[in-house]
């Protein structure tokens, strides 16, 4: 009974017109919503809604819409070897 009450609630909190949600960040916001704590208030709820749509730029919306960046590098010290390469492997299709 529960869940139902808090799917309604968080479909309430996202059809306020706040922004422009394309159909994904809709569905990915949705997910992190569900996952909050049910004790959380209407207002707190409010609050976390708002946050997700502030900065859903840095959420992921799918499985490869993670990106590069050039803000930082990073060194692996080999000492006096040269560094390794070795071929990539094969996940498990799991």
């Amino acid at each position: 009974m529960h869940d139902v009450e808090e799917d309604r609630e968080i479909d309430r909190i996202e059809n306020d017109p706040v922004s422009d949600l394309t159909p994904l960040e809709t569905e990915a916001l949705k997910k992190i919503m569900k996952r909050l704590s049910p004790d959380l208030t209407k207002d707190q709820r409010q609050k976390a809604w708002s946050l997700l749509v502030k900065y859903r730029g840095i959420i992921s919306t799918g499985d490869h819409d993670i990106g590069r960046t050039d803000l930082m590098e990073y060194h692996i010290d080999t000492g006096d070897n040269r560094p390794i390469r070795q071929p990539l492997r094969r996940l498990p299709a799991s």
